[in-house]
């Protein structure tokens, strides 16, 4: 750090100095007419220079971003539109029966007019050595039993088995894709969520995925992802899918095309509840914006209500709707291709964590809307 210093007193550079120069515009690749610009703007005080800076992980950053009601340019590469307050109203007009409950469970709409994605190629693994055997983990040997978290060694383990996309490891940088899109983002009220979560027979269900889930190879893959797998998180799961497969019929992409992403936190400094329902692709100018228009109010009644009945029902009742293990590693309950199941594309977590009973309920669990005042 003196060294740097150093490079920001006025004056001829020393050899030295020069050297430093020569190595700074090589590690950032720029020429000399950009570092003597962010050099200059060092010694006039860039703002936080030479402080720590932690910055949140990225899913809380994106949460903050759908969250709150900004005024974008339509030139930019995200932009949204709140339709909360038209939905409440629209839901409030109505005055019918069960609308009630979805006003008071959904806490805000969000149409994804635009955003953009980008997928880094990180390298390849072999399946097979997601969790040998000499690698399976407990309960006990676990981080957080809800996340079903590998150890730090576990983790070190599968990483070095990750192939780079040069093979050799010898490239620093990886290949990336832009992808151009639209959404819906939905989140949920946080009060009757965290109640409906404090629930014994709940949290009992969730145990028995997150107990699934640490001895199996979807362990180290979910890991990675920062996923906290908890009775919120198996809500969120099972709406996602539903939602999807209800867009599916209505703005015309078939579901391969849509994605999921899930904003699952109980952090009570920073919880989180939400799912944007997204699809992109290469072009820039992005999608037709179906979801879009599916997002107005009257549209989103309709879907959210077909969603909620597709969760009380499965034509492979009752023998779907009572399953109390079934996929990889039984980490799926009352799901199936019939209601819950995606193309695994369109899936965050490869089409596990998946069980209807979490928003509909049964003989022993209670519903969501039993928590909804």
């Amino acid at each position: 750090m003196k060294k740097k210093d150093e490079l920001l007193q006025r004056g001829a550079y020393s050899d030295e100095q020069k050297a430093l120069k020569n190595r700074l515009k090589s590690e950032f690749d720029c020429d000399n007419a950009s570092l003597e610009e962010a050099i200059e703007l060092l010694r006039e005080g860039y703002p936080n220079f030479d402080q720590e800076f932690q910055e949140k992980p990225l899913h809380e950053l994106e949460y903050e971003a759908l969250m709150t009601p900004t005024n974008f340019d339509d030139d930019e590469d995200f932009v949204t539109h709140h339709v909360s307050d038209e939905f409440h109203h629209t839901l409030q007009s109505m005055n019918q029966d069960g609308f009630g409950k979805f006003d008071r469970l959904i806490d805000k709409v969000v149409a994804v007019n635009k955003l953009k994605e980008i997928l880094v190629f990180k390298g390849f693994t072999r399946g097979g050595e997601l969790l040998s055997d000499d690698t399976k983990i407990s309960v006990d040997n676990t981080e957080q039993i809800n996340g079903g978290e590998l150890s730090g060694n576990h983790k070190q383990d599968r990483d070095d088995r990750t192939i780079p996309p040069d093979v050799m490891g010898i490239s620093n940088w990886l290949p990336a894709l832009e992808l151009y899109g639209e959404g819906i983002f939905i989140s949920f009220n946080e009060s009757i969520i965290k109640r409906w979560q404090q629930d014994e027979q709940i949290q009992k269900r969730a145990e028995i995925f997150a107990e699934r889930l640490s001895g199996s190879a979807h362990a180290y893959t979910l890991s990675q992802k920062d996923l906290v797998v908890n009775a919120r998180f198996l809500f969120l799961h099972a709406f996602s899918h539903l939602l999807i497969k209800e867009l599916e019929s209505l703005a015309g992409y078939p579901a391969a095309s849509l994605k999921e992403k899930i904003y699952s936190s109980s952090d009570p400094d920073n919880p989180m509840a939400g799912v944007l329902i997204y699809t992109a692709i290469a072009d820039v100018d992005g999608t037709l914006g179906g979801l879009v228009e599916l997002s107005e109010p009257k549209s989103m009644i309709q879907v959210l209500t077909r969603v909620f009945e597709r969760a009380q029902w499965c034509s492979l009742d009752p023998v779907c709707g009572s399953h109390e293990g079934q996929g990889p590693a039984l980490l799926n309950m009352a799901a199936c291709h019939s209601c819950l199941l995606l193309p695994e594309t369109s899936c965050m977590c490869g089409n596990v964590l998946l069980d209807r009973v979490m928003i509909k309920g049964d003989e022993h669990t209670p519903s969501i809307f039993d928590f909804v005042k």
